[in-house]
């Protein structure tokens, strides 16, 4: 019997909690706030899809995201049916439209999006054998700047699930002051 990634334990988890709440679960998004979500996932590649993308484009990924894509080519993580707000990892078809819209560094992939911000594989990490290759890139930034998340692919989505759908590679920009103002609270 193969062993189980991170990647495979999260992503079951995630689904059995979908599976015994008839696929909605209520998450807690801060200020008192909760929202009632649910996922999608997308059905997986073919081994044979796989390496024609790759080669077909020159890429190099990191083995956890060709895992993932053999599980599911793309899926929408805590998705709100009326407001969004969902993490979406594209489907390799969205991939190659952004591939050939390319503005972006050559050695980037973007794989997925967040509220303005770009999943980011540096692919210069992954030949490098890093395991850090994960970045993010605001949007609305210069299309050759992004930001290091420090991580792989599957320690990203398992912490995605664990946060549902905060943008937790952010909380350590909030210091205690910073924390209470964007919110409009008070210490007291």
């Amino acid at each position: 019997m193969a062993s189980k990634t991170v990647l495979k334990l999260a992503l079951d988890s995630l689904k059995e909690r979908l599976e015994r709440n008839d696929n909605a679960i209520e998450i807690y998004l801060g200020n008192g706030t909760t929202s009632k979500v649910t996922c999608r996932f997308n059905n997986p590649l073919t081994d044979q899809e796989l390496e024609n993308f790759i080669e077909q484009y020159d890429l190099v990924l990191p083995i956890d995201y060709r895992r993932f894509l053999l599980m599911h080519d793309g899926a929408k993580l805590f998705f709100d049916p009326y407001y969004g707000g969902e993490f979406e990892l594209f489907n390799i078809e969205t991939i190659i439209d952004i591939l050939n819209n390319r503005d972006f560094p050559e050695n980037w992939l973007i794989v997925g999006y967040h509220y303005g911000q770009d999943l980011v594989i540096d692919m210069d990490r992954v030949i490098e054998d890093r395991k850090d290759y994960l970045l993010y890139r605001d949007s609305c930034s210069p299309a050759d700047e992004a930001h290091d998340i420090g991580m792989n692919f599957e320690i990203w989505l398992e912490r995605c699930i664990q946060s549902q759908r905060a943008a937790f590679w952010e909380w350590d920009k909030f210091n205690v002051d910073s924390y209470y103002k964007t919110r409009g609270l008070k210490y007291e």
